[in-house]
């Protein structure tokens, strides 16, 4: 799924277990309010966790409240790192996450 445009209503996670699945995210985010997408950033070639995701939440209120509870929670033997995300890291994660399959070079500039 695309961003959602709302940079306040995304979140940065961070000491995300590598063997998380999206689905795990989902639901511990789902229990703080409306999620509209989440992005576990893989390594492109091992197609692993990184580490660190994204979610992004319906509205800003949530994401914080999300910030709030959430933060420093042990999730999967890690301790969450939470953070509003701020335009780029969401840069980054859309350049980490955009060729599906690796082949070409996107040309940025």
């Amino acid at each position: 799924p695309a961003l959602t445009g709302k940079r306040d209503c995304t979140i940065f996670v961070g000491n995300v277990a590598y063997d998380v699945q999206e689905t795990e995210l989902m639901e511990l985010f789902s229990s703080i309010g409306e999620v509209v997408a989440i992005r576990a950033v893989k390594d492109r070639d091992t197609k692993s966790v990184k580490g660190y995701a994204f979610v992004d939440f319906v509205d800003p209120g949530v994401a914080q409240a999300a910030i709030t509870r959430l933060n420093g929670i042990d999730f999967k033997g890690r301790p969450l790192n939470l953070q509003k995300a701020d335009s780029g890291l969401l840069k980054a994660s859309a350049a980490n996450t955009r060729p599906a399959q690796g082949q070409g070079v996107a040309s940025v500039g």
